[in-house]
């Protein structure tokens, strides 16, 4: 005999507690409490986290995995907001290599004594200490060579910092961290075929150029006088087969024009 579970449990034998909600669908439900997925919190897991504030505030990784930043060297943090060599931090040494060679190390005094305090950077650089993307490592996807990043296949720019997306989206599209965005008319990963609606007005553009060109063969070829009712035939006989097939999917205009009068 099975029993029936009062509101809040569930099994056979009612023993197991439910979830709030169960879990959103992104968490676990064991025994009454949601175990959250990355990227999730709450007691039934419908709170969404960033899992990395301000895009590691260029100073590391983000891990869709792991669902956090990976700091680079000399960082640390929620975000890799943190510098280790930051005044009253750990290793203070608020000018570091000499702000990088890029910037200028400021100072104060307290009492008599002159106090580095921290660097003045540059635009295009990173961080308090004033480093090139490149002198931070390009982003995480390339190489730092003479001062110019080397990038892996797959990513670009001058920091190594843009997903590129397959072929290019072959232009028809926009790219955007690795995924394109098509320009109306085409689909695709690569934005490389047309969509239906696309395909079949592109046919039906090329119809009237077709049937006219196939039809003033028509004209020419025949008798004296004849031609221009003959190619206006023609172009009545062209035009809505070619209709017909654009709307069925064919190719564009295939239908031979020239074959109707027997030429």
């Amino acid at each position: 005999m099975q029993c029936s579970c009062l509101k809040g449990y569930d099994g056979y034998d009612c023993s197991m507690a439910t979830c709030p909600n169960e879990c959103s669908n992104n968490g676990i439900c064991h025994n009454g409490t949601c175990y959250c997925n990355h990227q999730w919190k709450g007691p039934d897991c419908s709170v969404y986290v960033e899992p990395c504030p301000n895009n590691c505030s260029g100073n590391g990784i983000c891990s869709k995995t792991l669902g956090k930043c990976e700091c680079f060297d000399e960082y640390y943090g929620l975000s890799c907001e943190k510098w280790v060599y930051a005044r009253g931090g750990p290793l203070a040494d608020p000018c570091r290599n000499n702000c990088s060679g890029n910037g200028v190390c400021q100072f104060e005094v307290v009492g008599n004594t002159s106090v580095a305090v921290g660097c003045e950077c540059p635009l295009n650089t990173v961080g308090p200490d004033c480093k090139t993307e490149c002198q931070t490592g390009c982003n995480g996807h390339g190489r730092c060579i003479d001062g110019v990043c080397a990038c892996e296949n797959g990513w670009a720019g001058s920091g190594c910092r843009w997903k590129k997306c397959p072929m290019n989206c072959n232009d028809n599209g926009y790219c955007r961290d690795g995924v394109c965005l098509c320009k109306e008319g085409y689909t695709g990963d690569d934005c490389g075929r047309f969509t239906d609606e696309a395909m079949s007005y592109k046919c039906i553009k090329h119809c009237a150029p077709h049937c006219l060109k196939a039809c003033a063969l028509v004209f020419k070829a025949s008798p004296s006088g004849d031609g221009a009712a003959r190619a206006h035939d023609c172009y009545n006989k062209c035009t809505q087969p070619c209709l017909d097939e654009c709307q069925q999917g064919g190719l564009l205009g295939a239908v031979d024009a020239g074959s109707l009068f027997g030429l």
